[in-house]
This record gives structure tokens, C-alpha cells and sequence, in this order.
């Protein structure tokens, strides 16, 4: 799920503002290959296991979702430009890490969208990217917790989680900080 949710953000970034990539691209891609390799020795240690059932999906594309998705767009396009105006950059971030709760993907073409309208900078986008990719992971790791009574499922999925988080903040604090990149 990480990996996919990653990729998804990153392309949304490059679609609406591909300078923000650059800010990104580097924690992204550190937390989808801690992901990946997760996913990959996990998948290596239940190659016998059975899985029984099956999992009922519904459409992902609905009226009520495109609706949902819309306004929760707009939310963050206003709430993080007066963000943004009143308390700068960490205003933004701040609303990125609370969008991620609901919708990383919206918040993230929302601050993609800001950097089109000359709100906000490209590299401001790009962090933004990474703490709303950072809240979304931790809400997925509590809504799996909710379905899955394995204790160490669980345990597992909190130290890849906690591993990606890490990661993440690591190399986006060394790209900004020391390496001076953006």
C-alpha cells in the first residue's frame, strides 16, 4: 500500500508542478524502498501460507467520491493558503501533515496546485508532499491495526512504518539541512 501511495503522490507532484519533484523525490523514494523490501522479506517468510477468502471491492470511482475528493481539495487550497499567509511555511506543512489524515493525494495536488498560482515555493510543495505522504502511512498502519487481531502483523507493520517515517524525515532533514538542496 505504502509504495503505491508513494508513487502515486510523486506523480501527482510531477503532473502539477514538476519543479516540486525535486524536493521530494529523494524521501519518497527511501520510505517506497523500506516498503518494498518490507513487503518483499515478508512475502519471502509466508511463501507457505494460505490465504482463504475473498476480498469484495467496490468501484473506486463514484460520484460521491469525486465529490468528496473536490471539496476536500478546496478545504485545503483555502485553509492552506491562510495558512501559509499567517504563519508561513509551517503553516503549510502543518495543514499538509493534517490533510495526509484524510487525503495525501488531495493535499498533495492542492500544494501542488499553490506552487502554480505562485502561492507558495516548489520546494515548499515538495515537503509538503513528504509530511502528508508521512500522516497518510501512519493512518494506514491504524485503520490495518483495526482489521488485523495478528499481534505480529502488527508489531511488524508498526516497525516498517515507524522505519519508513524515520527514514523519511532523515533524508528530507539532510536534503534541507545539510545538504542544502532546495
Amino acid at each position: 500500500i505504502s509504495v503505491a501511495m508513494f508513487s502515486r503522490n510523486l506523480i501527482i507532484l510531477a503532473i502539477f508542478s514538476p519543479h516540486s519533484v525535486r524536493s521530494a523525490v529523494f524521501p519518497l523514494l527511501a520510505m517506497a524502498s523500506i516498503a518494498a523490501g518490507w513487503a518483499y522479506r515478508e512475502r519471502k517468510k509466508s511463501k507457505d501460507m494460505q490465504v482463504d477468502g475473498k476480498l469484495p471491492l467496490a468501484s473506486p470511482v463514484s460520484l460521491k467520491k469525486v465529490l468528496t475528493f473536490a471539496a476536500l481539495f478546496l478545504g485545503i487550497q483555502i485553509v492552506g493558503t491562510l495558512a501559509q499567509r499567517i504563519f508561513g511555511s509551517a503553516g503549510l506543512q502543518v495543514i499538509s501533515l493534517l490533510g495526509g489524515l484524510v487525503s495525501s493525494a488531495g493535499t498533495t495536488a492542492a500544494a501542488a496546485d499553490l506552487v502554480l498560482h505562485g502561492k507558495i515555493l516548489a520546494s515548499e510543495a515538495g515537503m509538503a508532499t513528504v509530511l502528508t505522504s508521512i500522516a497518510s502511512l501512519l493512518v494506514d498502519l491504524l485503520i490495518v491495526s483495526r482489521q488485523i487481531r495478528d499481534k505480529r502483523v502488527i508489531r511488524d507493520l508498526s516497525i516498517a512504518s515507524l522505519l519508513q517515517t524515520v527514514v523519511g524525515i532523515a533524508v528530507l532533514f539532510l536534503q534541507t539541512k545539510v545538504f542544502r538542496l532546495l
